[in-house]
């Protein structure tokens, strides 16, 4: 009597990783190929060596589970290397890529144009016929101020130095905006003394008027007090 026949039947029956390949070697090709075929892999091998070691069935599912679990793995690298290949932007689904070209020419929408600030107007007394030149550096302050309102700025952020020119600088020392305000220092006098001039802005009904604290010369409130 072989060996073989010497075996329990109920040991030439057990052969469960030959089932258990076969089952694997399916999944390699329907829902898990990376996991799956390694696993159809190694169980067809164990069941099919356990067969002819012990004489146990099984040999044909081990075989098929074998196979398909190395094919399913060859398939599952091929089909990755293949999408790792793809140039960017194609597809393997032609649906997916006719649609990509429609989605492009969808018409974007336009930004909106910002709405423009609101224009600020200067006092409503209008400017005498003759300006006395003291009062040209001043005036090119106001308006500088003016024009930062009617961008969109508030008093508050308006805080600017500026430059005179050599008429200016005659008559004035130093011209800046503080919050809004128009500060002007005039040239000393004999004594060493420069009492500063303050035009206090302010806006009424959308529109910009000045007020003086300080002492100029009648001409030049008239001109820059308005």
């Amino acid at each position: 009597m072989s060996q073989t026949d010497r075996q329990p039947s109920s040991l030439r029956r057990d052969n469960i990783f030959a089932p258990a390949s076969l089952i694997c070697g399916i999944l390699a090709w329907t829902l898990l190929p990376l996991l799956a075929a390694p696993a159809a892999m190694l169980a067809g091998h164990i069941a099919y060596a356990k067969s002819k070691r012990l004489g146990v069935g099984g040999r044909g599912m081990a075989l098929a589970g074998m196979v398909l679990g190395y094919s399913g793995l060859a398939a599952a690298a091929m089909l990755i290397g293949v999408l790792l290949a793809l140039p960017e932007g194609k597809s393997l689904f032609p649906q997916e890529a006719a649609e990509q070209p429609a989605q492009a020419a969808e018409p974007q929408p336009k930004p909106r144009a910002a709405k423009p600030a609101k224009p600020v107007a200067v006092g409503e007394k209008p400017l005498p016929p003759v300006i006395p030149p003291q009062a040209e550096a001043i005036l090119a302050a106001q308006h500088a101020v003016a024009e930062r309102l009617a961008a969109g700025e508030s008093l508050d952020e308006i805080n600017e130095g500026f430059p005179l020119n050599e008429e200016g600088r005659r008559y004035w020392q130093n011209i800046e905006a503080r919050q809004g305000t128009v500060i002007i220092t005039p040239k000393p006098d004999a004594r060493g003394f420069a009492r500063q001039i303050m035009l206090l802005s302010a806006q009424e009904n959308g529109r910009l008027t000045w007020s003086c604290v300080g002492e100029l010369e009648k001409s030049v409130e008239q001109t820059v007090c308005r």
